[in-house]
């Protein structure tokens, strides 16, 4: 088959598609080579992804009935040719009981990321590189961390990682390029006899690059929600011809007992208002299971405000400005540390997941006119 050829059945197929997603979706799902094929935004296979959401989404009586199972098969290929939604953010956002037009007001990742790719132009790769490497992101905004940091990539940085264990034998090491709290953890050298040498050995057994900090001393009014973990308000910020914006921030926190508040790692999110930080939604986690308190602090989650919360709106504001102008659009974490106020903890690329599941509803239009301000 010629070039010519390829190019009008992929015109063919992409029309088809458009027209006909319910068809072409099942047909895809009884042609198994055409359905290993396929990937999602990443580059993750979908049929894998499918796989794996189903088995953490569903009961065990639904996983055994066939004809409900291809047929979620089949929605879920229909949501990714139609809407660009993945398995995950399918059952996040329980487009099993949405219409088709509920269904379209949601903000994909991957149009999240086309859009934003759209704006940085020939900055693309670099803005990707600074929000996904924490320790690049640390050097562009150092003097918003307040803390204490080490870098490792190998073998070589054992020194430095040394001195730094002499002021902090106790820390949080966290995966250079890690998501959603993965592999990181809290360590105590006293639980390694003592020794640096332990520690740091274990760590590249994991993986070659850390950032390691020293510990955040969590305010005891964020601490009331979890102790175990620093729980953290995400600000998403966008850099417009009116200044900066923030919308749609929420907050995680911790389980009893974890280090990481991500919801990823089993924390609960919830969202709060831009203009107060008061909060405006229930607690949702990972499974989509709601919480009108929190599942172990049994703290209300209704009709609490964020502690000094327009100094968080003035630091955020603050750090998005001191990054390179290419920088349209940030998901900043900060933390409320108990003697040195508001802090840095990281910036990212920010997906949008959690902010539509948190509010039960699609985010699509607000996201699209921010990012095109």
């Amino acid at each position: 088959m010629n070039d010519a050829a390829i190019r009008i059945k992929e015109k063919i197929k992409s029309l088809a598609i458009l027209l006909f997603p319910n068809t072409t979706a099942l047909y895809i799902l009884r042609n198994q080579k055409d359905f290993n094929s396929l990937k999602v935004w990443g580059g993750d296979s979908l049929s894998e992804m499918i796989e794996e959401n189903i088995n953490f989404y569903l009961t065990e009586e639904e996983k055994e009935n066939t004809s409900l199972l291809n047929s979620i098969k089949k929605d879920i290929i229909k949501c990714h040719f139609k809407y660009g939604i993945n398995p995950i953010e399918y059952f996040i956002h329980d487009f099993r009981t949405k219409t088709d037009k509920i269904r379209n007001t949601y903000m994909p990742k991957k149009l999240k990321d086309q859009l934003i790719m759209s704006k940085l132009g020939n900055n693309r790769n670099q803005a990707f590189i600074e929000l996904k490497d924490k320790f690049l992101f640390y050097q562009l905004t150092k003097q918003y961390f307040k803390r204490d940091v080490c870098n490792i990539n190998g073998l070589d940085d054992f020194y430095q990682f040394e001195l730094f264990t002499q002021n902090h034998t106790r820390f949080i090491a966290k995966p250079i390029n890690g998501r959603f709290g993965q592999n990181t953890n809290i360590y105590d050298l006293k639980d390694f006899n003592h020794s640096p040498r332990n520690v740091f050995d274990i760590l590249l057994n994991i993986t070659n690059e850390w950032i390691v900090e020293e510990l955040i001393v969590q305010d005891d009014r964020m601490s009331e929600w979890n102790s175990s973990s620093v729980n953290t308000i995400r600000i998403p910020s966008f850099r417009t011809a009116k200044g900066i914006i923030v919308f749609a921030p929420f907050m995680r926190t911790g389980r009893k007992g974890s280090p990481v508040d991500n919801a990823g790692a089993g924390g609960v999110v919830f969202s709060l208002n831009s203009k107060t930080g008061e909060t405006c939604s229930d607690a949702i986690d990972e499974l989509g299971h709601t919480f009108k308190a929190h599942p172990d602090s049994n703290k209300i989650v209704k009709g609490w405000r964020v502690p000094e919360w327009d100094k968080l709106l003035l630091l955020s504001e603050e750090v998005h400005k001191s990054l390179p102008l290419y920088h349209k659009y940030v998901g900043f974490d900060f933390a409320l540390s108990k003697d040195k106020g508001w802090i840095l903890v990281e910036g990212n690329w920010g997906d949008f997941i959690c902010q539509q599941a948190t509010l039960h509803r699609g985010l699509k239009k607000e996201f699209t006119e921010l990012i095109n301000l």
